[in-house]
């Protein structure tokens, strides 16, 4: 006896068939434009009651290539550490960077995040006794 021969057709499936539900991206909260280092507006504000702290810092960022630095005093004096205060549009690698060149004039430092600061950066100087 013959039995009837079943043909199997084997469908491929195209790219768009394939993807039946769209995979879950992360969207980004908002998309903040990051600013260049030239771009940066900085504020520098000694704290530390040492004369000239604040224009020795200033000097170290232009090395680096910042370029928009103010320097003044800060009202109070009683920070524990140097504070950088940084707003959203200054990156990851700048603000590491920033420490960085604080590190090296031996200033410990931390990073907190505010955008309702003036300019993009301040940094308040604090020198341990």
């Amino acid at each position: 006896s013959t039995q009837p021969r079943v043909e199997q057709i084997v469908k491929t499936a195209t790219p768009t068939e394939m993807v039946a539900s769209p995979s879950p991206t992360k969207q980004p909260k908002e998309i903040v434009e990051t600013k260049q280092k030239e771009e940066i507006e900085i504020q520098i504000l000694n704290s530390s009651g040492i004369v000239g702290q604040a224009a020795d810092l200033q000097d170290a960022l232009e090395e680096a290539g910042f370029e928009n630095i103010v320097v003044g005093n800060a009202s109070t004096q009683t920070a524990e550490k140097t504070l950088i205060v940084v707003n959203s549009q200054v990156s990851a690698k700048i603000q590491r960077e920033l420490q960085s060149i604080l590190s090296e004039l031996e200033l410990e430092s931390r990073i907190r995040t505010n955008n309702d600061i003036e300019g993009d950066v301040i940094i308040t100087t604090f020198q341990s006794p």
